[in-house]
């Protein structure tokens, strides 16, 4: 009997997300990552540029 009464409090304690706290967290995790790319995609092209600028004025 002791394992109902268990399971019964375990489920009392269940935490609730709302919509809108799910919707606004997802929203900024796509920002994130999304501007995160951006600026790798946009410091590796930086990078590539100078390599190549430094290459033409060497040669």
């Amino acid at each position: 009997m002791p394992l109902p009464r268990l399971a019964s409090k375990t489920s009392q304690h269940q935490t609730k997300i709302s919509l809108r706290r799910l919707l606004v967290a997802s929203l900024v995790l796509q920002i994130v990552a999304a501007v995160e790319i951006v600026g790798y995609l946009s410091f590796r092209n930086g990078d590539k540029a100078v390599e190549e600028l430094a290459e033409e004025l060497i040669a």
